[in-house]
């Protein structure tokens, strides 16, 4: 089957999927798709994905956009990876659920807040502020539950496609580098 992630690297979601094709040597084309350049509102693109957003995975007939669906199809397709509906470890599917609600809600709103906003408008202070409180009871949450039993997320031996999600999250803060994540 012909597979084609479409992705820009200024997603994070986009990123992580890239990772995990990458580190897993996924027989996956890769094709950039810059949001900045439009490419996302294209009609060509919008035929594609009619949400007009990357990451995007077209495998055959199946075109399947969202970072935590890709992950959990290339993981079951490609790996093999056998346990519940997805294919998955439960508690790995339950903390890739639980990343876009928590760390993305923070952690993209703070980057875009303070660090990657357009040219030309004002840094909204307060969203920056909202996010940063969010992001930091996440960070919480991820070492007191998720990293609970060991070094990666929900106890696995090896990083999971969540421990890819919120490595590329959070790497992001990079950008950010005058915010502190300490009380």
């Amino acid at each position: 089957m012909d597979s084609k992630l479409y992705f820009d690297f200024m997603s994070q979601p986009s990123r992580a999927c890239l990772l995990f094709c990458r580190v897993n040597g996924l027989p996956v084309k890769e094709f950039p798709t810059p949001i900045h350049k439009g490419a996302t509102r294209t009609p060509e693109f919008r035929e594609l994905n009619p949400l007009g957003k990357v990451p995007l995975l077209e495998a055959g007939n199946l075109r399947l956009p969202e970072s935590g669906a890709i992950l959990t199809y290339l993981a079951h397709a490609f790996l093999g990876q056998k346990e519940g509906d997805s294919g998955l470890p439960w508690p790995v599917v339950s903390a890739i659920h639980w990343h876009h609600s928590t760390i993305r809600a923070g952690s993209a709103q703070l980057v875009f807040n303070l660090g990657a906003i357009p040219l030309g408008q004002q840094v909204d202070e307060a969203a920056a502020k909202k996010a940063l409180a969010v992001l930091k009871q996440s960070l919480g949450t991820l070492q007191d539950f998720w990293l609970r039993d060991g070094p990666f997320i929900a106890g696995e031996a090896k990083p999971s496609i969540a421990d890819m999600q919120a490595a590329c999250e959070l790497e992001q803060l990079m950008l950010l580098n005058k915010v502190s994540l300490s009380n």
